[in-house]
C-alpha cells in the first residue's frame, strides 16, 4: 500500500492545503427571474473541513471573488488542488499575476512564500481527487434534502450553505464508540473552532444572560492560550486516531 501524501498528514493550520471543486448549477430566484448559481467546495486536505461559497456564474471574475471570500475568512492556502476545469486554469495565471503585483520590493525575496501553488488533478487519474468526491456527494445529498421545492434567492442559498457547511464539519473523523468513557468524537469543527459544533439557540432579548459583558485583555489572552492547548490536544488525537483510520480505509 502506498504511503499517504505528505500534504494530508502533516500538522498544518486548517485549509493550508486545500482541494477545490464545483457543484451545480443550482436554480435560484432573483425577483421573478430564475438564474443558475454554482458552489465552490473548498476542502482541507488534512482535517477534512469544508468551506462553501456561491458563485453566480463560472467566469474568472466570479470564481476569483469566491476565492477571495474564502481566503479572507480561512486564510490563504499554500496549495490549491483542483481538476482541469478551464476557469481554474485561467484563474491560476490571473491569481499569480495579482499576487506579484501586490508584492513590494522588500518582499520580493519571499515571493514564493506568498504565492498559492495550484495543482491540477490529471484527467487520466481521477483517483487523485477521490477523497473530494465523497465529500461532494454528501454535500449534494444535503442540498437536495435541505433546499425547498420553491426556488430560494442567492442570499437564502448562502444561508443554507453555511448551515450545511457546519453540519458537514461536525461529522466524526473516527469511528463512533459505544463506550461512554471514551473521549468526545473528533470532528473537523474542532480544528476550526477548538470546540464542538452547537446549534444557535433561540435568543430571548428579555433574558439578562444574553447581555454582552466587557472582556479584559487578560481574559482574551487566557482564552487564546486555552484554545491553543485544545488545538494541540486535537492534533495529538488526530495523529493517533485519524491517520490510522485513513490507512485502514485504504487497505
Amino acid at each position: 500500500m502506498a504511503p499517504l501524501p505528505a500534504d494530508r498528514i502533516q500538522p498544518t493550520r486548517p485549509f493550508e492545503n486545500t482541494g477545490l471543486d464545483l457543484a451545480g448549477p443550482l436554480l435560484t430566484r432573483n425577483g421573478k427571474t430564475v438564474k443558475k448559481s454554482y458552489i465552490l467546495i473548498f476542502t482541507c486536505m488534512t482535517t477534512r473541513a469544508v468551506h462553501l461559497e456561491v458563485a453566480s456564474d463560472m467566469t474568472v471574475v466570479r470564481v476569483m471573488g469566491a476565492i477571495r471570500r474564502f481566503t479572507a475568512r480561512r486564510g490563504k492556502p499554500r496549495i490549491l488542488q483542483s481538476d482541469n476545469f478551464r476557469s481554474f486554469k485561467q484563474l491560476d495565471q490571473e491569481l499569480q499575476l495579482l499576487l506579484v503585483k501586490k508584492m513590494t520590493d522588500c518582499l520580493e525575496k519571499e515571493l514564493s512564500a506568498h504565492r498559492i501553488q495550484w495543482k491540477f488533478i490529471t484527467e487520466r487519474a481521477p483517483w487523485m481527487g477521490g477523497y473530494l468526491e465523497r465529500l461532494i456527494r454528501s454535500i449534494k445529498n444535503s442540498l437536495h434534502k435541505v433546499l425547498p421545492k420553491t426556488l430560494v434567492d442567492e442570499e437564502g442559498l448562502s444561508t443554507i450553505l453555511c448551515d450545511i457547511e457546519a453540519r458537514i464539519n461536525a461529522r466524526p473523523l473516527t469511528y463512533l464508540s459505544e463506550d461512554p468513557k471514551d473521549p468526545l468524537i473528533l470532528t473537523p469543527y474542532h480544528f476550526l473552532t477548538g470546540t464542538n459544533f452547537m446549534d444557535l439557540p433561540e435568543v430571548n432579548p428579555e433574558d439578562e444572560e444574553w447581555v454582552l459583558r466587557a472582556t479584559t485583555a487578560s481574559e482574551l489572552r487566557n482564552v487564546w492560550s486555552y484554545h491553543q492547548r485544545l488545538i494541540a490536544l486535537w492534533w495529538k488525537r488526530w495523529k493517533a486516531e485519524y491517520i490510522v483510520a485513513l490507512n485502514k480505509f485504504q487497505k
